[in-house]
């Protein structure tokens, strides 16, 4: 969020949203959608050239898949 304030990100989509035949979708969009493993903050964080940016947060607070640890 703005100024380390903590913020929420909503992505609704479905399989047809992210079908690999769909014009103007990157691979790298797909596979952040279907990630339900690794962090998505991580994801983020790499897809956009940061490779080794700390989180000190509690997990909850992190991501849903860190939620789920």
């Amino acid at each position: 969020g703005r100024n380390g304030q903590q913020a929420t990100a909503i992505l609704y989509y479905n399989m047809s949203d992210i079908a690999p035949n769909r014009k103007g979708l990157s691979e790298e969009i797909r596979k952040f959608c279907l990630n339900k493993c690794t962090c998505l903050r991580k994801h983020l964080l790499q897809y956009f050239g940061f490779s080794n940016v700390l989180y000190c947060g509690s997990p909850e607070n992190c991501c849903s898949n860190c939620q789920k640890k």
